[in-house]
């Protein structure tokens, strides 16, 4: 899936997740997010909120159980201050970064069963961006996977 930088809707940010086809029961699960800049620039982004973090920092899935229910987001919450240029990430021209994190902690995924996960609509600040700084991405595709005893 692409979203389009609303400055340029010929520049794109493809985001996919993927993740294994069963984890389980009291193991970690770990999602795995990929970006591509399909732009002619170089972007660089603040990672906070991001799945570029360590662990998820505030509500940045979906995560749905077979029967629709909807799972809170359970994790940290982090008040922050002002950015400084190790918080931000880079993405060269045409480069795919992908990072894995657990969300089976943030997420409470602790029964058996099947799990439905997408990434949230995210606006990660572009440093030097010309567009206000935002860059809208829309929701990824849904992977699923079965927690199983």
């Amino acid at each position: 899936m692409s979203a389009c930088n609303s400055e340029n809707a010929g520049n794109s940010i493809a985001i996919s997740l993927s993740a294994e086809p069963s984890y389980k029961v009291k193991e970690a699960v770990f999602v795995t997010i990929s970006v591509t800049n399909n732009t002619h620039n170089n972007i660089k982004f603040l990672k906070w909120g991001t799945p570029f973090e360590s662990m998820p920092t505030r509500d940045m899935f979906s995560v749905k159980k077979e029967d629709n229910q909807m799972l809170p987001y359970q994790g940290r919450m982090i008040k922050r201050g002002k950015p400084e240029a190790s918080d931000y990430i880079s993405i060269q021209a045409g480069q795919t970064l992908k990072q894995s994190i657990d969300i089976s902690k943030a997420y409470g995924i602790n029964e058996s069963g099947t799990y439905h996960v997408q990434y949230k609509e995210s606006y990660p600040v572009l440093e030097g961006s010309a567009s206000n700084g935002l860059l809208t991405l829309p929701p990824t595709n849904s992977v699923s996977f079965q927690l199983v005893e």
